[in-house]
């Protein structure tokens, strides 16, 4: 991977502006997944998908290593399946494929998908991770129209659960981590429904969540902006077209806040009162890819990604172009390019405080074995 990157920084407390500029590149095991599964019969089935990123190294502290799904199945039939453990819930589709890298014909995905690029925001903002329970099933509505459901449910925020021995407070073993300590009120709930031609051809879904986004910490912020537990909603939809060779996929994604007076400091009022009550705060993402096979073996294809966050007054655009050429069914060699940018502004949204622009170009083989 080669990378250019340019930084500019306003300074509002000295008066400054920081301008840098870098160059790098890296050869890199982007992602490897090592996967377990079991079928016991027809009705009972287990997965675990072990992955390890950005070359792996436990001794030298490099990458990093989770056990991104570890769930067991019962299948009554096509209509009716009931997951638990933790696994990838099924809020549109992109989220159930965003670990499979050999089914994607890009190398670096959309931002909140992408392990290198997601670390400047809480993905959870846009996206449920994790969920620990999952219903779904497929439904025949017509001779060529499925009609496909789920129901999900699963812990709070990553940011409300014990990681650490030193959250002591909550009276528990300091031994124990990865404990959610909230409500149920404060739990994560959503499903998806949608519909899809028997060859796939044409697919869309309808997307819902809610839960509460922990955002009691106020100290580390730049600019005032809602503290407490926000209540949250994300609303999705995807849909996926492909006919003469081309393959036409959008995403959009809209998370609503419901801001209360509860959710600002008396402080506040006094260093920004234009913000209390008088805005709406929201994130919105959308993304299209289109896909053109130039035969069986040879693709090409553009991609944008635009996310604008009014909660924390920052901005993400991603432009990307690449290729693919299927050496064999289950090994594609891929090529890509990537403009990255982020921006935040400060609270009134005019001044510009931060910039940071990325240039890439990756090669990569994606293999399946």
């Amino acid at each position: 991977m080669q990378r250019e990157n340019s930084l500019h920084i306003t300074n509002n407390y000295w008066n400054e502006e920081i301008n840098e500029t870098s160059s790098n590149s890296t050869f890199a095991v982007q992602q490897l997944d090592l996967i377990l599964s079991n079928e016991f019969d027809y009705n009972i089935k287990t997965f675990v998908d072990l992955t390890f990123n950005w070359n792996y190294d436990s001794n030298k502290g490099w990458g990093e290593f989770n056990i991104q799904e570890a769930w067991a199945q019962y299948s009554y039939s096509d209509a009716l399946n009931i997951q638990f453990g933790q696994l990838i819930p099924r809020f549109n589709y992109n989220n159930e494929l965003r670990n499979k890298l050999p089914l994607l014909p890009y190398i670096i995905r959309p931002v909140y998908y992408e392990k290198i690029l997601n670390n400047i925001f809480n993905v959870e903002d846009l996206i449920p991770e994790t969920a620990y329970f999952q219903v779904y099933g497929m439904l025949p509505l017509m001779s060529k129209i499925r009609l496909d459901y789920s129901f999900f449910a699963g812990n709070s925020e990553d940011s409300y659960i014990i990681n650490s021995k030193d959250n002591n407070q909550y009276h528990l073993s300091e031994n124990v981590n990865g404990i959610d300590t909230t409500g149920l009120k404060q739990k994560l709930i959503g499903g998806r429904i949608g519909v899809h031609t028997s060859s796939e051809s044409i697919r869309f879904g309808v997307s819902v969540t809610h839960d509460y986004d922990n955002r009691r910490d106020t100290l580390l912020r730049m600019w005032p902006s809602p503290i407490g537990d926000l209540d949250r909603w994300r609303i999705g939809w995807d849909m996926n077209f492909t006919f003469s060779g081309f393959e036409l996929d959008g995403e959009f994604i809209f998370v609503d806040y419901k801001v209360g007076d509860s959710n600002f400091e008396d402080n506040m009022m006094t260093f920004a009162p234009n913000i209390v009550n008088k805005k709406e705060y929201y994130i919105l993402s959308y993304l299209t890819s289109v896909l053109y096979n130039i035969n069986s073996k040879l693709f090409v294809y553009g991609r944008y990604n635009n996310i604008d966050n009014t909660v924390d007054n920052f901005k993400v655009k991603d432009i990307s172009l690449g290729a693919g050429y299927r050496i064999l069914p289950n090994c594609i060699a891929k090529i890509q390019y990537l403009n990255h940018n982020q921006s935040f502004k400060n609270s009134d949204e005019k001044r510009l405080l931060y910039n940071y622009n990325a240039d890439m170009l990756v090669l990569a083989l994606s293999v399946l074995f």
